[in-house]
């Protein structure tokens, strides 16, 4: 099994932020994708360059660019099962740079992850194996 990492926790940003997308419409995905592309944010550079792409959605959309970020968070803390709680932080990439940290910290895996693993061979954390696998 692929261990937790950091390339994990940009891709997931990257999952989430081409959900909250796709949510807009196809038409409004594209456009703020070519925004991004022309600017020279890539979708993978999503996650890296948050604080950017929150600027250029904000010039893009105004405030509505914001709550395409808060969506996207909300939507990586439900990959990951943790609250979002927007009081934390003074802006939105201060946010993700904190939940990085604590997904990292506490070696979570993103619900698409776990998904797609083979959950046989899981331990807890103690290094019991589930009840479940032989």
């Amino acid at each position: 099994m692929r261990t937790v990492n950091v390339s994990l926790v940009h891709e997931t940003v990257s999952l989430c932020f081409d959900r909250v997308l796709t949510i807009l419409g196809e038409r409004t995905k594209q456009v703020i994708y070519d925004y991004l592309r022309r600017r020279g944010i890539g979708r993978e550079d999503v996650s890296s360059r948050f604080e950017e792409v929150e600027l250029l959605l904000l010039q893009l959309y105004g405030q509505g660019g914001r709550a395409i970020l808060i969506g996207t968070l909300a939507n990586l803390c439900d990959e990951y099962s943790i609250p979002l709680n927007l009081s934390y932080s003074d802006t939105l990439s201060n946010r993700l740079a904190q939940l990085t940290e604590n997904i990292l910290m506490q070696k979570l895996a993103p619900k698409h992850f776990r998904q797609d693993s083979d959950t046989r061979t899981f331990e807890d954390k103690t290094g019991a194996y589930a009840g479940w696998t032989n």
